[in-house]
């Protein structure tokens, strides 16, 4: 099954990044994060562990980078 992939609201038209969540990695119980460049979608996939994530997300939001 194909994940589905989540386009952020605040994304440019073409400078966008997708991410997709729910992915097992290792079966360890661990929620894995799937990220991709919209425009190229086939190019591959860089994946991270889902704390690490929400982690950079807080980053983001709280303007530490």
């Amino acid at each position: 099954m194909e994940p589905r992939w989540r386009t952020s609201s605040h994304s440019a038209k073409y400078n966008c990044v997708q991410c997709t969540t729910g992915l097992w990695s290792g079966g360890h119980g661990n929620h894995t994060i799937a990220i991709r460049d919209s425009q190229n979608p086939d190019l591959g996939r860089i994946h991270t562990p889902a704390h690490e994530w929400i982690r950079f997300l807080a980053a983001i939001r709280h303007d530490e980078l």
